[in-house]
């Protein structure tokens, strides 16, 4: 029986792929919060339209269940991009006691500008990493898919 190998086999190597994930993510992070403030938003604001971009009108309730975050910390962040005409807020005809929350125009607009800043930036990355990396790069998100994947 032929054993599997892959690039993980190697321990140095294995220290140094995480060694440089991490420095990438670090990097990633900051390079998103400056895009987000561009952009006129926090980051966190940035990703919460993302999600309200993707999955269209939800309730704060559905939104805190889509980001993992807390109902009372998802209230205070829809008040916020509330104030700053980012999200409509509106009751359900069916039931008047839901809430739903969508994009706006400006929102919508904040939101193009933000991810078209993060395209420029992995372009650049693309562009600045070797093949090799982003290979092993792309196998540990592959990874991180299929266990996030099986969490759920």
């Amino acid at each position: 029986m032929k054993k599997h190998t892959n690039s993980f086999d190697n321990e140095d190597a294995q220290t140094e792929l995480w060694s440089n994930v991490g420095t990438f993510v670090q990097r990633f992070i900051k390079v998103s919060r400056i895009n987000a403030k561009k952009s006129g938003l926090t980051l966190t604001r940035a990703w919460i339209l993302q999600v309200i971009y993707q999955r269209g009108e939800m309730t704060p309730s559905e939104l805190s269940i889509y980001t993992g975050t807390a109902p009372p910390t998802i209230t205070d962040i829809v008040e916020g991009l509330a104030k700053t005409h980012c999200i409509l807020k509106s009751r359900r005809a069916e039931d008047e006691r839901k809430l739903t929350i969508s994009l706006s125009e400006t929102g919508s607009q904040k939101l193009r500008k933000f991810m078209s800043l993060q395209q420029k930036f992995v372009e650049s990355v693309e562009l600045a990493t070797d093949a090799e990396f982003l290979g092993k790069l792309s196998e540990v998100f592959r990874i991180l898919v299929r266990v996030t994947e099986a969490l759920e």
